[in-house]
């Protein structure tokens, strides 16, 4: 499931992006070199709303285990916004693809 969400989250919002080669989110701009740039870099509805399905499909499934161990569940939850909090404010603010609607370096 984490590899699909993966994949997805490169087929959509990676292989669109302009500056693959000073790619701030390593791993994902390195895979990203792989895909051919399409002519439009914008993000349809449709790419957008897959993106966010796939992220719920990851994290739903596994609160039916962690509801059972409260510590493994603030652990989870923890991690989760931690990485969210990283990704946001560390990666976004250095990424220069301004079509990204993560993108927090619009300057």
């Amino acid at each position: 499931m984490k590899t699909f969400f993966g994949i997805v989250s490169m087929l959509f919002f990676c292989r669109k992006c302009v500056d693959k080669k000073h790619c701030p989110h390593l791993i994902f701009g390195w895979i990203a070199r792989l895909f051919k740039t399409p002519d439009s870099n914008r993000y349809s509805p449709s790419e957008l709303f897959f993106t966010i399905l796939g992220g719920i499909l990851l994290l739903i499934p596994p609160q039916f285990w962690l509801i059972s161990n409260n510590k493994l569940l603030m652990l989870f939850w923890g991690l989760i916004i931690a990485a969210g909090l990283l990704i946001t404010l560390n990666l976004c603010n250095r990424c220069n693809h301004r079509l990204c609607p993560f993108c927090r370096n619009k300057a």
